[in-house]
């Protein structure tokens, strides 16, 4: 269904008041038609809500559309203005005890409240189908029928972003230099492919948002950052590749399943990086995820980030080691009955070797760890020696803790020692497990500047 449009440039000249009201006039009917004839039980939550189109014309539609929990509509008592937060949002509260607020009403979102009420076939297809189903004649087409509004192809010098309801438009190839935003812009379902944002920007949230493609012959067409900070960017669910030149990206986000990012003579600071399971290889994409967040840290230098991404696609990729038709799905097809036996063993026989290393020091990155279990191991070994009828230390648990002790740190007083040829294997395995232990610990503090 396609609306009549004024071009790109036209719509932004606009201010953002004109632009919403516009939106709502030429724009948002139509995508309120689509949504009524494409999405199962939509006019029964509609009623269930008590919303109205006004109201979400008002407010954008993205939000009370797709939001993961409850949403609070605020009515301020200057100026008898609105406010949409999350039921989360942190500082609700606040705002309530500093007597802002003279209303407020709590809606479901339309899928937070189709899985509450259906069965969650129909909500992971509806889920599923809601996107970009397809791009025709470049245009960007939501649910096979509705071309998103076209704000790209434009260049905009110090455009006025905040206020400005931008769900479900087509963003491609547009170029931002200067913008102005003190709240959050939100950006969701969106096509922004080629988007290019210069001088520093805050307050863009994206969800499902393609951000890149392959582009034409040398022609990168991804998400890119040039010249100055950029502050609050999250992005959730999105396909993102970005670009940042000569930038700082501080208190950022990135959830989803996969992203790519390319830093020059830029860095990253409290960014923060959570991976999404996939259905079809749920471990095996995480690890990929967290492996990107670890090299990012990496490159500007942020060693400890870097450290702890690192644990994340360690831990990972030992548990996709459960799954080996999964984790090698390509080889797996090809293989015989007897080749799949002895993948499967391998990746089992790998899981144990990488679940001790794990339990032990964390992958090196969690030494404390080895410190724990060095203080199991010779709480144990004292056990055997006090309770053992055979040992030097029977029912003496001073001397059982002491050779415990002694033994694990291979000092080897010789004070005491055992006659029992089994407890003299015992405390020497103990005295082994012990040096390892003690090597892991010390290894681990001192791997925390490695390079990863």
């Amino acid at each position: 269904m396609e609306v009549t449009v004024l071009n790109s440039a036209k719509l932004w000249n606009l201010s953002p008041e004109k632009f919403n009201e516009w939106r709502r006039n030429h724009d948002y009917p139509a995508l309120f038609k689509v949504f009524e004839n494409k999405l199962p039980h939509y006019n029964e939550w509609i009623e269930s809500q008590n919303l109205s189109s006004d109201l979400l014309f008002k407010h954008g539609f993205a939000r009370f559309i797709s939001s993961d929990e409850p949403l609070i509509l605020c009515e301020y008592k200057i100026n008898d203005t609105y406010m949409l937060f999350e039921k989360s949002f942190k500082k609700l509260n606040s705002i309530r005890k500093a007597g802002w607020i003279k209303k407020e009403v709590e809606y479901q979102p339309y899928f937070y409240w189709l899985n509450n009420n259906y069965d969650k076939t129909t909500y992971e297809e509806t889920k599923r189908g809601f996107i970009i189903s397809s791009w025709i004649g470049g245009r960007p087409q939501f649910l096979k029928e509705h071309f998103l509004l076209n704000l790209g192809g434009v260049h905009l010098t110090a455009p006025m972003l905040s206020g400005r309801l931008l769900d479900f438009t087509c963003l491609d190839d547009l170029k931002i230099i200067g913008a102005l935003s003190n709240t959050h812009t939100y950006l969701w379902h969106c096509s922004a492919i080629g988007l290019e944002i210069s001088g520093g920007l805050a307050f863009l949230d994206f969800y499902n948002t393609k951000l890149w493609d392959n582009g034409y012959a040398s022609v990168k067409r991804e998400l890119t950052l040039k010249d100055g900070i950029f502050q609050d960017f999250h992005f959730k669910d999105c396909e993102l590749h970005f670009h940042a030149t000569r930038s700082t990206l501080t208190r950022c986000s990135i959830e989803g399943k996969n992203f790519d990012a390319t830093l020059e003579h830029s860095k990253v600071d409290n960014f923060s990086f959570r991976s999404i399971r996939s259905k079809t290889n749920p471990f095996h994409s995480r690890k990929n995820f967290y492996a990107k967040a670890k090299s990012l840290f990496s490159s500007v230098g942020n060693t400890s980030e870097a450290g702890n991404y690192f644990f994340k696609e360690q831990k990972n990729h030992m548990l996709s080691l459960l799954f080996p038709k999964k984790s090698n799905w390509e080889a797996w097809h090809h293989k015989n009955t007897v080749s799949k036996v002895i993948l499967g063993l391998k990746s089992y026989l790998k899981f144990l070797g990488s679940f001790a290393n794990y339990v032990v020091w964390g992958f090196g990155e969690r030494p404390i760890r080895s410190l724990f279990f060095s203080s199991g191991v010779i709480a144990v070994s004292a056990l055997v020696y006090l309770l053992s009828p055979d040992s030097a230390t029977y029912e003496d648990p001073v001397k059982s803790i002491y050779f415990s002790m002694v033994t694990f740190v291979t000092l080897g007083y010789g004070d005491i020692s055992q006659d029992k040829p089994w407890l003299q294997i015992y405390s020497s395995i103990q005295a082994f497990s012990g040096m390892v232990l003690m090597g892991l610990f010390l290894a681990g503090f001192a791997s925390k500047s490695k390079s990863y």
